[in-house]
């Protein structure tokens, strides 16, 4: 899964074209052998596209890597290190960044129906911290069935 990120190490400004032509040689470096390099990069790219195409018709190998980044941007530090490195935006634009993030992770990257089973009760946490909304109380997105928070 880190080799999803790996761009905004080597470039963040140019992450997508950094993974791509960085990508090779990390990988080889990892023992990586050729004959995978060039499906683990194109599957990185498919995943990196989940707003373009539909991630649940993705091989297997994409699903889980998609899923697998936004599961962990729910329970990692990601939102805290977003309002931080970003602490010249105003409140309200660091939590509407916020919104978008949570719902591109759900609407469009965890795809593995045992992934968001196994975070929907997370998701709901999320959503009642940055959507300043108490009498929201569904999941929504892929037919999620109601669940109280």
């Amino acid at each position: 899964m880190w080799l999803h990120d790996y761009g905004k190490i080597v470039d963040h400004r140019n992450e997508y074209a950094a993974t791509a032509a960085a990508a090779p040689a990390a990988l080889a470096a990892c023992g990586v052998p050729v004959s995978r390099l060039e499906t683990a990069i194109r599957y990185v790219e498919m995943a990196d596209r989940c707003q373009v195409i539909d991630l649940r018709s993705a091989p297997i190998g994409v699903q889980i890597l998609s899923s697998a980044d936004g599961c962990a941007h729910m329970v990692g530090p990601f939102y805290s290190l977003w309002w931080k490195e970003n602490s010249d935006k105003h409140h309200d634009e660091l939590m509407a960044d916020n919104r978008a993030k949570l719902a591109k992770d759900w609407n469009h990257k965890i795809t593995l129906p045992e992934a968001r089973t196994a975070f929907a009760a997370q998701k709901c946490a999320i959503e009642q911290l940055i959507i300043n909304d108490p009498t929201r109380r569904y999941l929504g997105g892929h037919g999620d069935a109601v669940i109280e928070c």
